[in-house]
């Protein structure tokens, strides 16, 4: 199988190909769109030659497997995107050889953990890094050991149990941070204020996603990030009681907060 769709720019569309494997793309491609397919497997041989690509695209498929060798020859690549794919382990030898990366995205696949050796380690020029979801059960120290400093950190984790401090607590400078906590919030206050106080800075905007605040005990979480000096909270996709606004409220009471963003919020009181 073979994909010709690539544009005097050396971007190849290949979505929506209906492809069961990674198609042939010419050598000279630079952006590599696979997404929305039905892959199942990357083997060691399927991206050989493509050195020059930047731009590696193939989420949305059914990514079960992948060889550890198979992205070693894309030393310029600086985006990846696995996301919402079958993986249930990530290996820490797909990346070994990507020092070029600044974008990497593995959110919505069936892991439990991160594993070790540390995942990261090798990728030196990395700026946004996304992972997580439904799956992901527990981070622990040094799962991130390797990334010294991010633009953008996104982690879901609406399910997890286990969290040990300062896991995400040695990312410096740390730029636009997304939660999804919406478990940890209603059942283990300890473990979400834990992971709130790793990531809160005063020049880091927070947003929060799929929380249920329905009582004061609720709020309590955001009480590491009111400590921290936090100027920018967001909350999407939410609700809110009347108790746990006013308790935010009294959290919040005396930090610099300069912006709070409410975007898809429901309002489960009356107001009062």
């Amino acid at each position: 199988m073979s994909c010709s769709h690539c544009d005097l720019h050396l971007t190849c569309n290949c979505s929506y190909g209906g492809f069961t494997h990674v198609p042939l793309v010419t050598g000279r491609a630079l952006s590599l769109d696979l997404s929305f397919n039905g892959i199942t497997v990357v083997t060691d041989d399927d991206l050989m030659g493509h050195s020059r690509l930047r731009v590696l695209d193939l989420h949305d498929n059914k990514l079960a497997t992948i060889h550890p060798l198979a992205f070693d020859s894309l030393w310029s690549l600086e985006e990846l995107d696995l996301s919402n794919n079958q993986l249930t382990v990530l290996n820490h030898t797909w990346f070994k050889k990507l020092e070029a990366l600044q974008r990497l995205n593995l959110l919505n696949n069936p892991y439990s953990r991160l594993g070790s050796p540390p995942l990261f380690q090798g990728l030196i020029r990395l700026k946004r890094l996304m992972f997580g979801g439904w799956a992901l059960k527990e981070l622990r120290r040094g799962d991130l050991c390797g990334v010294p400093e991010l633009e953008e950190l996104t982690v879901h984790a609406n399910n997890l149990q286990r969290y040990d401090s300062g896991t995400l607590g040695n990312i410096w400078p740390l730029g636009r941070v997304t939660l999804r906590l919406h478990s940890p919030f209603l059942t283990n206050v300890a473990l979400a204020e834990t992971v709130l106080s790793d990531v809160s800075y005063p020049e880091t905007p927070i947003t929060l996603k799929d929380l249920h605040l329905v009582g004061n005990q609720s709020v309590q979480p955001l009480r590491a990030s009111a400590q921290k000096r936090i100027r920018s909270l967001t909350f999407h996709n939410s609700s809110m009681s009347d108790e746990s606004a006013i308790g935010f409220l009294e959290v919040m009471d005396g930090v610099p907060v300069s912006y709070i963003h409410l975007e898809d919020m429901v309002l489960t009181g009356e107001g009062r």
